[in-house]
């Protein structure tokens, strides 16, 4: 199945401006921003192993320019054509738009084409044993600059074993880059002129940079690698440079782009002590390795950012969860108080009354696990206020220091008078208060549930020093009159 542009986009590969919806066939493919855009939706992004992708995206990327090189060297297509580039050129700059974006977007390809070279390079070395020399000239040079090999660099691969060489043949690879900059980089950058002007580029782009310092010793690699960047110089005698094209004067105001990659010389060229080769080196080296440092955080923070919302979304799944299950045991408790009640109904015949002996406090009984359990906990948010039916004080709890009127108080004293006072608008609290004896507390229980607001009823009569079985019959007695009324 192809993956969609949002597959990729959720992935953070980079999506090119002429990216299309409908994704090109793989016959049709061209190696260039676009086509590697769509080979991978071919290929996709493996979106059913989360972080796979993200976690080896340089192999991916390898694997997709791979699939694109494959079978180049054998092919037969060698030949440039006369005085213009060779067709892959041309592939490669398709659809890539001109100026700033197009010359960063095609200095990105040449680079990450470089990082496979020297990858598949490492590999063959120590997987079999030899000996690997890549160098490297771009055809680009820095706008204004001659065509000398002062103003050439060579990026260079070279093997582990060159670091065990004697200082003599040490010497001899770097006058090997150096004759390679000057007999080779020198035309390929006259060479690339000329094409430039019959592509139909017309820069002209007036500078006047200062050549690079030569590279007289092997330089320091670039971090954790074994790129290292050699700066030409001009030739002793003995090594004459080679002879200008006679076709030089065509390209005279021609210049191109310089990569984004190198380093910009802005120092002042009156300066009479140049930066030694060694300092230059070693900033170049550590500019390259800025660049890949920068990019390795880009793609870790992008792992980071998609690993903190998908923490989210497990998160916001699981309370969601969390508040369903809150839900169903509030449910499940509200049904089981239902069940103890159909268990235990009141029954008309009189029940001894839940009497605390006269010499010890009464203790109250351990509350039953039911939704009322945490009601001891609660505190009243304000006394109960005086009615004109009912002149007594309101009783306190046992730890007051003022006089307690408990329930012994209640029950012991005008029950008689007390059981009389009935209301037919709370036959349910009547009956519960009559039923466990203490229908002494028929005012004060009437007086709560017209005064008070039902949030407050269990915090009340626990107040009073009901037990929380009765308290719990209480309640849903008051809750049936209350809705009666």
């Amino acid at each position: 199945m192809v993956a969609s542009q949002a597959d990729l986009a959720a992935f953070n590969v980079l999506q090119p401006s002429n990216a299309q919806h409908a994704v090109t066939p793989l016959s049709e493919l061209k190696f260039n921003p676009l086509g590697l855009y769509d080979l991978r939706r071919h290929f996709g992004v493996f979106p059913q192993k989360p972080y796979f992708f993200h976690h080896h995206t340089i192999r991916f990327l390898t694997s997709d320019i791979a699939w694109f090189a494959g079978g180049a060297g054998t092919d037969g297509n060698h030949a440039l054509p006369a005085r213009n580039f060779h067709r892959l050129f041309r592939d490669v700059r398709e659809g890539i738009p001109t100026g700033a974006e197009g010359s960063a977007a095609w200095k990105t390809m040449e680079k990450q084409v470089r990082a496979v070279v020297f990858d598949l390079a490492t590999y063959w070395d120590r997987g079999f044993g030899g000996s690997t020399v890549i160098m490297h000239v771009e055809g680009t040079t820095r706008p204004g600059a001659s065509l000398t090999p002062d103003f050439i660099r060579a990026y260079t691969y070279l093997p582990a074993i060159v670091d065990e060489l004697n200082d003599t043949n040490q010497a001899q690879v770097v006058e090997m880059v150096q004759s390679f900059i000057t007999h080779v980089g020198v035309p390929t950058v006259q060479r690339f002129k000329v094409a430039a002007h019959n592509f139909g580029w017309r820069l002209n782009q007036q500078a006047n940079p200062s050549p690079y310092p030569k590279t007289h010793s092997i330089p320091q690699p670039a971090p954790n690698s074994r790129e290292f960047i050699f700066c030409g110089g001009l030739p002793t005698p003995s090594h004459p440079p080679p002879p200008t094209p006679t076709h030089a004067h065509h390209v005279d105001e021609l210049n191109v782009t310089f990569s984004s990659t190198t380093l910009s010389d802005s120092s002042d060229t009156s300066t009479t002590d140049p930066p030694s080769s060694e300092q230059v080196h070693a900033l170049l080296s550590a500019l390259e390795a800025m660049d890949d440092e920068l990019g390795q955080m880009r793609e870790f923070n992008t792992d980071v950012v998609s690993e903190v919302n998908h923490l989210r979304e497990i998160n916001n799944g699981l309370v969601t969860e969390v508040n369903m299950l809150t839900e169903r045991v509030e449910e499940l408790q509200q049904r089981l108080a239902l069940v103890r009640r159909s268990t235990n109904p009141a029954s008309p015949s009189p029940r001894k009354p839940l009497m605390p002996s006269s010499n010890a406090v009464s203790k109250p009984k351990s509350p039953s696990k039911s939704f009322f359990s945490s009601a001891p906990a609660l505190q009243p948010s304000q006394p109960i206020p005086s009615s004109s039916n009912a002149t007594r004080s309101f009783p306190a709890r046992p730890s007051s220091p003022k006089p307690v009127r408990t329930l012994d108080h209640y029950h012991n004293s005008n029950s008689r008078t007390f059981a009389s006072q009935s209301s037919p608008r709370f036959p349910n609290i009547d009956g519960v208060l009559t039923n466990f004896g203490y229908q002494a507390f028929k005012p004060r229980v009437h007086q709560i549930i017209e005064e008070i607001t039902p949030v407050q009823w269990v915090a009340q009569l626990r107040a009073l020093g009901f037990p929380a079985n009765i308290t719990v019959e209480l309640y849903q007695a008051m809750v049936s009159d209350s809705a009666a009324n």
